[in-house]
């Protein structure tokens, strides 16, 4: 899996950094291919916080953006919404390979 991390109108930081790797880690069990997944974290008006994560895989796309007033909480809101999007395609997956 190559991750790759953005940080927009802010400083970036280690134990952030460290924090969505581990968050991350957990998707390779979702996609066989080699992954690349892109994460961005923003700072608008800095008040708005955001965390966006693009996952491209062999023949799939997925995107989410999740914004929140603590940058730990839009990762974690949008971990969990990519994670909604990814068992979705898995089940569908293994539905087709069922019939």
């Amino acid at each position: 899996m190559n991750l790759e991390i953005t940080f927009r109108h802010m400083d970036s930081s280690e134990p952030l950094k460290k924090y969505i790797q581990e968050k991350m880690s957990g998707f390779s069990k979702f996609l066989h291919e080699p992954i690349d997944v892109h994460v961005v974290l923003e700072v608008q008006k800095k008040i708005h916080q955001l965390a966006e994560v693009t996952i491209r895989s062999k023949n799939y796309r997925f995107h989410c953006v999740e914004e929140s007033e603590n940058m730990y909480a839009a990762v974690d809101l949008v971990v969990d919404k990519i994670q909604r999007q990814l068992v979705k395609h898995k089940e569908k997956v293994k539905e087709h390979k069922d019939h």
